[in-house]
């Protein structure tokens, strides 16, 4: 085998172990078993955009994880590991309301 096929191989691995933690979280999310802030803080939930984040919460649609995004002037599509803390501060105030 390549350096380079080698190489594949391991993001292909680690990409799979992200999407396996991350799923996880997740579903502890919607479980209730843990909290947005501790979500917003993981390190395996850094890849993922903050509407799919919300939508994991139980009775957080579509169009309520919107009304909440534009509030705080955050896009859908904004990865969690690019919030500023004072976005995620304002994310989990309104998130509590």
């Amino acid at each position: 085998m390549t350096d380079r096929h080698t190489q594949v191989m391991a993001a292909l691995e680690f990409a799979n172990e992200v999407r396996l933690h991350r799923s996880r979280l997740f579903h502890d999310l919607k479980a209730g078993k843990v909290t947005l802030a501790h979500v917003l803080d993981n390190e395996w939930a850094r890849t993922a955009t903050i509407y799919n984040t919300l939508r994991q919460m139980k009775q957080w649609g579509p169009a309520r994880v919107r009304r909440l995004l534009t509030k705080v002037g955050v896009s859908e599509n904004r990865k969690v590991c690019f919030l500023s803390e004072r976005q995620k501060k304002m994310i989990l105030e309104l998130v509590d309301q």
